[in-house]
């Protein structure tokens, strides 16, 4: 037995992970601030990776970022990859980009103080945001993806429960955890890229937002709870 009457959640599925009762739930999203307010161009491809390396196979996206290029030599994509990993992760990464010859297009730089990653967010204009599609991921919100969509950038998306609330054809692509699933998911950003429109993606974001959900979620909850 617990002492609590009332239980703030992020999803419905914590709920049974965590044996609790419904009706004892609130499900809040807590929200997050943009970390640029830049509105991005879609004149090339500026991609960013921010995250761990380890366990997440970030390495196959620079295998299907190889795909990519090798079907679209002519197009003009970066890659910036920031995150610190284990050295068997670290390894991975290195060698899949010296094996596919792609050392002037990413770049990876390990792990950065805060103060140095604001750049990456103002110049990039597509996050990845690739986990695993696996049970323990699937129902879990990825704080990157929402910090890249408040930025104003296109997000290609491993398609997991939450990444599909998150990421509609205006702000997006999801794809399935592969090389090629990545491949795919560039070319869709690729044939679109004109029709992207930061500012639109960053109003889209809103409700994800600290502002949104203090007044739109948690001032409510608060109030309905401290009237029983």
């Amino acid at each position: 037995m617990h002492p609590y009457h009332d239980f703030f959640v992020q999803t419905p599925e914590l709920i049974n992970m965590f044996g609790l009762k419904a009706d004892t739930c609130h499900i809040v999203r807590w929200g997050m601030k943009p970390l640029s307010s830049k509105v991005k161009e879609f004149r090339s491809i500026e991609l960013l990776y921010i995250g761990t390396l380890n366990f997440r196979r970030v390495h196959e996206t620079v295998s299907g970022l190889k795909l990519f290029m090798q079907k679209h030599p002519e197009a003009s994509v970066h890659y910036s990859i920031i995150g610190k990993g284990n050295s068997e992760h670290v390894r991975l990464m290195n060698d899949e980009i010296r094996k596919n010859s792609l050392e002037d297009i990413v770049k990876y730089y390990g792990y950065l103080p805060n103060d140095e990653i604001l750049p990456f967010f103002e110049k990039c204009n597509v996050g990845v945001s690739y986990v695993p599609i696996t049970p323990y991921y699937t129902d879990v919100i990825v704080t990157k993806t929402v910090e890249y969509l408040l930025s104003g950038m296109v997000v290609v998306a491993t398609d997991t429960n939450k990444n599909r609330e998150a990421i509609n054809d205006q702000s997006g692509v999801l794809i399935v955890d592969n090389p090629q699933g990545f491949a795919d998911g560039l070319e869709k950003v690729h044939s679109r890229l004109a029709a992207y429109d930061s500012s639109l993606i960053m109003e889209g974001a809103k409700e994800w937002t600290v502002e949104f959900q203090i007044r739109a979620s948690i001032v409510p909850i608060l109030k309905s709870v401290s009237a029983k």
